[in-house]
């Protein structure tokens, strides 16, 4: 005697090996639908983040030096780019837009700014919490605002000064 399968379980079976191939394309959706929400992403050891700067400001030399030896540390995979001896051509920006701001490329993506600043704290396990922390909405917009048109700002004034006045940062 031979038994007969149910089509209707036929049917159910093969609706879920079809979903099992749909399943990479749900999981990578949700993952960037939770990383575009949350802010954060599922690290992948082997990919870096660069972060570019200029070293001939004291400020941004002295405050990307303690990030680089922090870093290396810890083993952290994060590259730190002088802005004077990089192609900028790779970054897409030119020296005067470099200089203004900090830029920071993470998985592929261009970040600049505040968002640049808080991409690399949130690369670096001793800053983890201050990056959550600045990426609450009211408070980020805040000091996003705050970085872009006051501490920005000064720091370029300071850059163009020292150009002018043909001082220089030691490296």
């Amino acid at each position: 005697m031979q038994v007969q399968q149910n089509p209707v379980a036929q049917s159910g079976h093969q609706a879920i090996a079809g979903l099992s191939l749909l399943y990479p394309l749900m999981l990578t959706t949700f993952i960037s639908v939770i990383t575009e929400i949350y802010g954060f992403q599922i690290l992948n050891a082997k990919q870096k983040t660069r972060a570019l700067y200029n070293a001939d400001c004291p400020i941004c030399n002295s405050e990307m030096c303690s990030y680089a030896e922090y870093s290396a540390d810890n083993t952290l995979p994060i590259a730190f780019e002088y802005l004077n001896s990089t192609d900028l051509s790779e970054w897409g920006v030119t020296e005067d837009e470099a200089s203004r701001l900090l830029h920071v490329i993470h998985h592929g993506k261009l970040h600049v700014g505040f968002d640049a600043m808080l991409v690399l704290w949130a690369e670096m396990p001793r800053y983890r919490w201050l990056a959550r922390v600045c990426r609450t909405p009211l408070l980020f917009q805040l000091l996003d605002w705050g970085y872009a048109n006051v501490v920005a700002r000064f720091i370029y004034w300071r850059h163009k000064r020292r150009g002018r006045l043909g001082l220089r940062t030691p490296k």
